[in-house]
């Protein structure tokens, strides 16, 4: 590709911008302040800081293993065929219980804030009319969708500008910090983690960003340190507007009620406006997780790694593949309805997507051994495997009261890559199947 027609470095940093920035900024502080009072915004830096060498790392790999092909590719290269399924596996069952997460604080919103109270009254209905609605939308040309897909970003970012830019005039001095939250913020880091994934989104067009694959560290690298600032500088701001209190229990959401608007009609106003931009989000966002997802299933299966592969591998008459879409539906579907709970959600994504770097970075420190790297990029390595067993000792201990409680609702995750083993397997020592 001629180089003038390549991505330049700061368009392609705000478009791993506007990957990384999602909806859970919005809903996760609510829970985080339970934990950590007036220290939650310190959340987000706490995990960005866990995930800043495994982010590095996962840069390299994009230098290191050019080409098509993400987390299977990296795995495969650098280690073996087992390993870059696994990798792009636990990546798909990650983004699955994404999807139904934030369709799960849509619900929420539409029930709460949207004054819809019928939602829960009927949860499986609703699940099901949400999912099917994706998967609808999933049936479609992508070219049609992907037009309104800037006009949603831009509803994304807005509130939590305007709350970035209200910050000063909004100031607290009486807000108080307690020493005994300070001890909460661990505890918080996989809550705060589930708004991070993805910044790898990068590797995927790294080849397309002018200056080549090398440059592609540097974009993940700018957008991720941008994205942690908002984060932590939106958090903040709505704690000082609002109080730990209100958060906790109307969710950053409602901090337009906080901004001293006297006339009804415009905190109405106002407040209908965040809440419909954010229920468009929402939907936005879910709508691209099970596109990319869907993605990932028909590569596996084009592949011929999983049982009926045949089968997932047909499309409609505009090239989406149908039976993949549906596949995926129902599982998020039966994660909506027999798992039902965010925290648990939000944890067995963050155990796939944590897999998958995982892998990533046993395949770049074997690359780097093998090529007599520096001390320097191995010890980021090393760092960066560290940081997966830290963020996966948090995950864990968040996802339950005890060790059988957290077992027994890690099972979906545990199952899912069990199951996806048992096909590859089988796959491989049945060729003709």
């Amino acid at each position: 590709m001629e180089e003038q027609v390549k991505i330049p470095f700061l368009t392609a940093v705000l478009m791993n911008i506007n990957v990384i920035v999602g909806v859970g900024i919005y809903f996760n502080p609510q829970l985080m302040v339970q934990y950590a009072g007036a220290f939650s915004f310190l959340g987000w830096v706490a995990a960005g800081l866990l995930l800043l060498p495994i982010v590095w790392t996962v840069a390299t790999a994009a230098r290191f293993f050019p080409g098509s092909g993400g987390f299977y590719n990296y795995g495969t290269s650098g280690l073996n065929q087992t390993a870059g399924f696994v990798a792009l596996w636990a990546y798909m069952l990650g983004f699955l219980a994404t999807a139904a997460a934030q369709l799960m604080f849509l619900k929420n919103l539409m029930a709460v804030n949207g004054g819809m109270s019928s939602v829960a009254a009927m949860p499986v209905l609703v699940n099901l009319l949400l999912v099917v609605t994706i998967a609808c939308l999933n049936l479609f040309d992508v070219r049609l969708i992907s037009k309104i897909q800037g006009f949603v970003t831009v509803l994304k970012l807005l509130p939590m500008i305007c709350a970035i830019l209200l910050f000063a005039f909004y100031w607290n001095g009486s807000l108080v910090y307690q020493a005994n939250h300070l001890a909460g913020v661990g505890s918080i880091i996989p809550m705060a983690l589930f708004g991070y994934w993805g910044f790898e989104s990068c590797t995927s067009t790294s080849h397309l960003i002018k200056g080549g694959s090398s440059k592609a560290s540097g974009v993940m690298l700018t957008a991720f340190f941008i994205a942690m600032g908002l984060y932590a500088l939106f958090h903040l701001a709505v704690t000082h507007i609002m109080g730990v209190d209100a958060i906790a229990a109307q969710g950053t959401v409602g901090f337009t009620n906080f901004l001293g608007i006297i006339n009804p009609q415009t905190a109405g106003l106002v407040s209908g406006a965040v809440v419909f931009a954010l229920m468009l989000a929402l939907f936005n966002a879910v709508y691209g997780v099970s596109l990319g997802n869907g993605a990932n299933m028909f590569s596996l299966a084009s592949k011929n790694h999983l049982i009926g592969s045949k089968l997932l591998t047909r499309v409609n008459g505009v090239d989406r593949p149908y039976m993949v879409v549906f596949a995926q539906a129902l599982i998020v579907f039966l994660l909506m309805t027999f798992v039902a709970k965010e925290l648990v959600l939000i944890a067995l994504s963050n155990f796939g997507l944590i897999t998958a770097m995982f892998v990533t970075v046993l395949a770049v420190l074997k690359t780097q051994m093998k090529q007599g790297a520096g001390c320097f990029n191995q010890a980021i390595s090393y760092i960066a495997l560290a940081a997966c067993c830290v963020l996966v000792y948090y995950t864990w201990f968040m996802i339950g009261a005890d060790h059988t409680t957290r077992l027994i609702n890690a099972l979906p995750f545990v199952g899912g890559v069990v199951a996806g083993l048992g096909m590859f397997y089988f796959k491989q020592n049945c060729k003709s199947c």
